[in-house]
């Protein structure tokens, strides 16, 4: 029993993918952030900028 965790603990097989799951999920997490942080005002600014064009006729 020893031995198998002493091989387990010492195989480095799937470490990188490891790392690329990690990485690739704080990006995703960082993104989604980012997009729910920013998107509240851009449906504002969209929406006053629709307003002015309707009402100034532009």
């Amino acid at each position: 029993m020893a031995r198998i965790i002493e091989t387990f603990c010492n195989d480095e097989n799937g470490n990188a993918t490891t790392d690329w799951l990690v990485l690739a999920a704080g990006v995703l997490m960082l993104g989604t952030a980012i997009f729910a942080t920013v998107a509240p005002d851009n449906r504002d600014l969209a929406s006053d900028e629709g307003h002015i064009v309707l009402t100034e006729g532009v």
